[in-house]
């Protein structure tokens, strides 16, 4: 398939749907898979923050000193 032909597809297809007399029944099924297409991506991004948040205080501070206590090193 050279890049004319698939362009051509694509165009045929997307005239296709600009024209076409769409019912109000498929309409709304596009809308509301759209609407829960972006709640999920939203979801998504909110776990993926929660966890990151959870990760990151999780994480033991850069500098740990510990006065009381004494290391040996043995050699």
């Amino acid at each position: 398939m050279t890049v004319e032909r698939i362009i051509n597809k694509v165009t045929q297809y997307c005239s296709w749907l600009y024209y076409r007399r769409w019912e109000k029944s498929e309409l709304l099924a596009m809308a509301i898979l759209t609407g829960l297409g972006l709640l999920i991506l939203a979801i998504r991004a909110h776990r993926k923050a929660a966890a990151d948040a959870r990760r990151f205080r999780a994480r033991p501070p850069v500098f740990d000193f510990r006065l009381s206590e004494h290391k040996r090193s043995h050699y």
